[in-house]
């Protein structure tokens, strides 16, 4: 079971979730999928993938997705990386479209804290779905 103040858990709701098939993002395979979390807030159409804007418990549905424990002693290189998929490095002009932020993440009945990459932009003109699961298929 997690640890509230552990640092290497990622909670992801969109194109890094499994696919229908179970398979893991590339990205993810030596992660450990712990199961299904979530995490109060909207998502939105943004495109080929979602946008997630987190709000107060009490505001918003719960986004669902899945929580993974990333392996320490690549934890450093492997968020570099989901940084750059993310387009939230220095090596994007800003304002960049996602955010690393430090969360608290609902899983199993507790609350821990993970990293989320988070939508950097006002949801204006984005269609906000109706679903709190962003549909994933078999590729």
């Amino acid at each position: 079971m997690p640890t509230p103040r552990s640092s290497n858990y990622l909670f992801v709701y969109g194109s890094l979730r499994r696919d229908a098939a179970g398979r893991k993002h590339p990205f993810l395979k030596t992660a450990r999928c712990l199961g299904p979390a979530s995490l109060a807030g909207f998502l939105y159409d943004a495109g080929r993938y979602p946008g997630l804007i987190p709000a107060r418990a009490s505001q918003a549905p719960q986004a669902q997705g899945e929580l993974y424990r990333l392996p320490a002693a690549r934890e450093r290189a492997l968020l570099a990386r989901l940084d750059h998929y993310e387009e939230c490095t220095a090596h994007f002009p800003p304002p960049r479209e996602f955010q690393r932020r430090w969360l608290p993440v609902n899983f199993r009945r507790q609350q821990v804290r993970a990293w989320v990459y988070v939508y950097n932009h006002p949801p204006q003109g984005l269609t906000r779905l109706q679903a709190a699961h962003y549909p994933r298929r078999a590729g």
